[in-house]
């Protein structure tokens, strides 16, 4: 039987659970926070826009960042999960992954494994699980 993990989080949380031999049984492996995921863009800029310089321009225009400040924390924090399952991956701790997000954080965390990580996600629920309990999400995750 292969050995499945189930990946349930957003982008401010995750929590990595291993399913047992029955399945009936999850276990959680890790839990990571991560606060910034939460923050609003005007809480994560820490100056004013930067100004460009304009010949014969009375005003200079502010210069506006070409990714929102949340969707970069969105986008670290996809790669520090994709990070940690490779890391897993490589020491065989699972064969099967399970993800289960909200679609547009499933789509970031997708585009964020790599190609062999991704030839082992079995299963992909774009829902919003993140505050269900395990007994909870065994009955609404499918295996």
């Amino acid at each position: 039987m292969l050995r499945t993990w189930v990946v349930v989080c957003d982008a401010s949380r995750c929590r990595i659970f291993d399913v047992g031999p029955r399945r009936d049984k999850w276990k959680m492996i890790q839990s990571i926070e991560y606060p910034q995921g939460r923050a609003k863009g005007h809480e994560l800029l820490t100056d004013k826009p930067g100004r460009s310089q304009q010949s014969g321009a009375l005003m200079r225009p502010a210069i506006e960042p070409s990714t929102q400040p949340h969707e970069v924390e969105v986008e670290r924090f996809a790669h520090q999960i994709a990070k940690l399952l490779e890391l897993r991956l490589a020491e065989n701790a699972f064969q099967r992954l399970v993800l289960v997000s909200p679609p547009h954080f499933l789509g970031t965390l997708r585009s964020a494994l790599s190609t062999h990580a991704a030839k082992h996600v079995a299963v992909s629920i774009d829902k919003d699980y993140t505050s269900l309990e395990p007994a909870e999400l065994l009955e609404r995750v499918p295996l």
